[in-house]
């Protein structure tokens, strides 16, 4: 519903109406598992900081999406990676028990 609202205060020109109801999304999204939504309406909110002439909050958010998008970036590396590393032990475990059973049979 906030987005909406702010979408449509944004549309009718009046992105000071629009920013509480962002901003209100920025909080709402904090948590880590919500960080593509959060950084999506910090990114809105910026928007609307510059179309607002508040262009040292604007500079911030900036500041802020540039380390956030960091954050989200280096998050998905450490998925990739541990996605990774449970192939690679899945692997290593069908390779110890191949071993296992062929020194079984050869018993």
């Amino acid at each position: 519903a906030n987005s909406t609202i702010s979408m449509a205060y944004e549309k009718s020109n009046l992105p000071l109406l629009a920013l509480p109801y962002m901003q209100e999304n920025i909080v709402l999204t904090k948590s880590q598992s919500m960080m593509v939504a959060h950084f999506t309406y910090s990114k809105a909110s910026y928007r609307l900081l510059l179309k607002a002439g508040k262009s040292e909050e604007a500079a911030q958010m900036f500041e802020y999406l540039f380390i956030l998008k960091d954050s989200i970036s280096n998050i998905d590396k450490n998925k990739k990676l541990l996605e990774l590393e449970i192939i690679y032990q899945t692997e290593k475990k069908q390779q110890e028990i191949f071993v296992l059973n062929t020194e079984k049979k050869l018993q």
